[in-house]
């Protein structure tokens, strides 16, 4: 009875039947088939097909979660973006939780709801629910959405405004204030701030960081450290394949990385000092000083000092982008961003230091 099968972006199969010409949308979801009524269009069958699971049969009823679970299985991606996209379906839709992790963890009621049930308001009331920076809250909404329009479900929520950052690197003034810092830190602190200001290592690549990474006068970064709801998952695999390397070792920080030994180089023990530990950490030893009144001021705000010293030195992007593990166009974007008092110097430099101009001075006179 049916004829040929063409395949529609994301949304299934439609099946056409040879002598009527009418057409049908076939879905499989978790390893089970759900075929929608034989209509006259592929609208009419995408619409059909929606209206008939949401008839009160559980089993014709899928689950946003049971469509994400067999949606994940066919993304394909870096493993980066994979990972990302399984923290958001763990957290978000409770894909794949342990017994112990459904106990512990409060989850969102949008993963358990039928398909068919999700419309913009329900959206809306999901995005009011979620915690987080603007920035942040983009992003997940970004992530349901492209889910929900692979499922056939058009919503129509905007994302929040994107604020931008004002994240930056320390300007000169600010790194005179290290010392007050440093004395501040306890010892896992302090060895952080100089791994991070004078090898540009991540927060997560410095707590995972071990002795035994050392080689000659370098460190191979090869493993991150990532908290998710109070437990600690140290991966072997960096952010990216980029981020993966050899990174020279200046002489502030070889004294206490030393020669290859046992242990995590912050805690010289076996146990690991957490991301979400070193934060706190490192805020109250910022606290009364200047850095800790830069905006969203951190261990990577140090990351984005020592890319900016590189430049300011005179390190060409290239050499500058591998010392940093990052894509050179990433780096004029992100840490190279212009600090207030270079704008200052450079409007000083192009028209003069004049308060005031002289009568009759013209551009370029």
């Amino acid at each position: 009875m049916s004829g040929f099968q063409r395949q529609a972006r994301g949304d299934g199969t439609y099946q056409v039947n040879k002598k009527t010409g009418d057409v049908r949308l076939v879905k499989r979801l978790n390893k089970k088939q759900y075929a929608g009524p034989w209509k006259s269009s592929r609208p009419e069958a995408k619409r059909g097909w929606n209206a008939k699971f949401a008839s009160p049969s559980e089993s014709a009823r899928p689950s946003l979660s049971t469509f994400a679970k067999s949606w994940r299985a066919q993304l394909r991606g870096s493993h980066s973006t994979l990972q990302q996209w399984d923290l958001f379906l763990r957290n978000k839709l409770g894909i794949d939780l342990t017994e112990e992790d459904a106990e512990r963890k409060s989850l969102d009621p949008i993963g358990k709801m039928p398909l068919n049930e999700i419309d913009s308001a329900v959206v809306k009331a999901w995005l009011a629910r979620q915690e987080g920076a603007p920035t942040t809250v983009r992003r997940l909404l970004g992530r349901l959405k492209q889910i929900l329009k692979d499922a056939g479900i058009h919503v129509e929520v905007r994302r929040p405004a994107d604020p931008g950052h004002a994240r930056r690197p320390l300007s000169p003034p600010e790194r005179s204030d290290l010392d007050q810092v440093l004395a501040n830190a306890d010892e896992p602190t302090r060895r952080a701030i100089l791994i991070a200001l004078y090898t540009g290592l991540r927060r997560s690549e410095i707590c995972a960081l071990r002795h035994s990474d050392r080689d000659g006068n370098g460190i191979w970064v090869r493993r991150r450290a990532i908290q998710t709801k109070g437990r600690v998952d140290v991966q072997p695999n960096t952010k990216t394949a980029k981020s993966r390397g050899w990174v020279p070792l200046p002489a502030a920080v070889r004294e206490f990385i030393g020669p290859p030994r046992q242990g995590y180089v912050l805690t010289d023990d076996k146990e690991i000092l957490t991301p979400v530990a070193l934060t706190h950490r490192l805020k109250d030893a910022m606290r009364g000083t200047s850095i800790g009144k830069v905006p969203y001021a951190g261990l990577h705000t140090f990351r984005r000092t020592y890319g900016m010293i590189l430049l300011e030195k005179g390190v060409d992007v290239a050499t500058a982008a591998e010392l940093m593990r990052h894509d050179p166009a990433m780096l004029l974007k992100e840490y190279a961003r212009s600090r207030e008092d270079l704008k200052v110097d450079a409007i000083k430099k192009a028209f003069g230091d004049d308060e005031e101009p002289s009568e009759g001075a013209v551009l370029g006179g």
